[in-house]
């Protein structure tokens, strides 16, 4: 699956969410605060599942694989 990465997903859905609000209320949507987003952006961060040592340890292979793969002319 697609996944953005957390400040552009925060900056997303707070967009999103101010836009609701400007429809409900009428008027026109707020701007997005920066320090709003970043601290969004870091609760997305925290509630992410860590990779695994098996995963960071696949990662690991699978780029070693390919700089390797770069490097003979694949």
């Amino acid at each position: 699956t697609y996944q953005r990465d957390a400040y552009t997903q925060a900056r997303a859905q707070l967009t999103n969410v101010a836009r609701e609000e400007a429809e409900r209320s009428g008027g026109s949507p707020r701007s997005v605060q920066e320090e709003s987003v970043q601290a969004a952006a870091k609760a997305i961060a925290d509630k992410r599942p860590k990779k695994s040592v098996v995963q960071r340890t696949f990662d690991a292979q699978r780029k070693l694989t390919r700089e390797k793969r770069a490097k003979d002319g694949h």
